[in-house]
C-alpha cells in the first residue's frame, strides 16, 4: 500500500521514477535475512518483533510472514524496516546504507518522499477516528486553505484543530497565511487511508457528474481469479497510482482543482458451505 503527501518543494523534484529490473525472490530473501539478523541480536526475539511492530506500525502477522518469505514487502514497509535496521530516519541515508539489492529495489520508488521521517508526528488515532482532523489534512494536501475556509467548513472546532496540527508540525502556514502540509509529510496508515477514501466518496463524489466523460470516474468489477491474475491486478493499480503521482509532481500541472483519487483491491472472503 502506497501512501504519500506532497508539498511545493517536493513537487519540484523529478516527476519520473527510475525503472530497475528486480529479482523479487532475492529481495524477499534479503529482507527476511536482515529481519532475522536484527531479531536474533536480542535474547528475546519475540519482544524485538513487537518493538519493530510498535515503532513502524507494521502488523506482527506481516513481520512473521516476511520472516517466512511469503510475500514481497511494499516500498513503504521496506523503508520502515531498514530505517529500524540502520537506525536512520532519512530516505537518502537509508538508500546509501542499505544492501545493494534493497537499494535497487527502492530506487523504483522515487515517487515516495521522506516516508520514514517523524513516524510519531501524525496522530494516527485522530486521523483514523476524527473526521474533522482527517478532512482538514486532506484539504491541505491539495493546496493552501485559509482560516476563514476552515471556520466556514468546520466551525471553531476546526480552527482549534488546525492550530494543534500546526503546533505538531503536521501543517505549516505559508507566506500568504494559508495552511498547507508540512515540508516533511508523515505517512498515512492503511486504516486511515480507508477511512479517508470512504469519507471522500461519501461527501465529495457526485454520481450525476458521471453522465459526462471528463468530469469524474468510478468503477467496480468482481471476478474469480488465479493468484497470478490477482497479482497482475495489483501491479496495474500500483502503476496507475505512480503515473498519477508523476503528473501531480510536475510543477506545470499545479492548478486550482482540488482533486482526489482513491483505489482499492482486496479479496472477498466467503466461507465454504458445509
Amino acid at each position: 500500500m502506497l501512501s504519500q503527501t506532497f508539498n511545493e518543494s517536493s513537487k519540484k523534484t523529478s516527476p519520473f521514477s527510475v525503472k530497475v529490473d528486480i529479482d523479487k525472490k532475492s529481495v524477499i530473501e534479503q529482507i527476511a535475512q536482515d529481519l532475522k539478523k536484527y531479531t536474533a541480536s536480542s535474547n528475546q526475539s519475540k519482544n524485538r518483533l513487537q518493538f519493530i511492530s510498535k515503532k513502524t506500525e507494521i502488523h506482527l502477522k506481516t513481520l512473521r510472514r516476511i520472516l517466512k518469505k511469503e510475500n514481497l514487502p511494499s516500498y513503504t514497509t521496506t523503508y520502515k524496516l531498514y530505517g529500524i535496521f540502520l537506525d536512520e530516519h532519512k530516505q537518502d541515508e537509508i538508500l546509501k546504507k542499505a544492501p545493494t539489492i534493497i537499494k535497487d529495489y527502492l530506487s523504483r520508488a522515487s515517487h515516495l518522499t521522506d516516508l520514514c521521517v517523524s513516524q510519531d508526528k501524525l496522530d494516527h488515532k485522530k486521523i483514523i477516528e476524527d473526521s474533522t482532523y482527517r478532512m482538514i489534512y486532506l484539504y491541505c494536501m491539495t493546496g493552501g486553505v485559509s482560516t476563514a475556509q476552515i471556520k466556514e467548513q468546520f466551525g471553531s472546532h476546526g480552527v482549534e484543530t488546525t492550530k494543534k496540527m500546526v503546533e505538531k508540525k503536521l501543517l505549516k502556514i505559508n507566506k500568504i497565511g494559508l495552511f498547507e502540509v508540512s515540508d516533511l509529510p508523515a505517512p498515512i496508515p492503511p486504516e486511515a487511508l480507508k477511512n479517508s477514501g470512504l469519507q471522500l466518496l461519501e461527501t465529495m463524489f457526485r454520481p450525476e457528474r458521471c453522465q459526462f466523460m471528463d468530469q469524474n470516474f468510478i468503477s467496480l468489477f468482481c471476478e474469480g481469479l488465479t493468484q497470478d491474475a490477482y497479482k497482475k491486478w495489483i501491479e496495474i493499480d500500483q502503476q496507475a497510482f505512480i503515473s498519477k503521482m508523476q503528473i501531480a509532481k510536475n510543477p506545470d500541472h499545479l492548478g486550482p482543482i482540488r482533486a482526489f483519487t482513491f483505489s482499492c483491491i482486496d479479496v472477498m472472503n466467503l466461507k465454504d458451505s458445509v
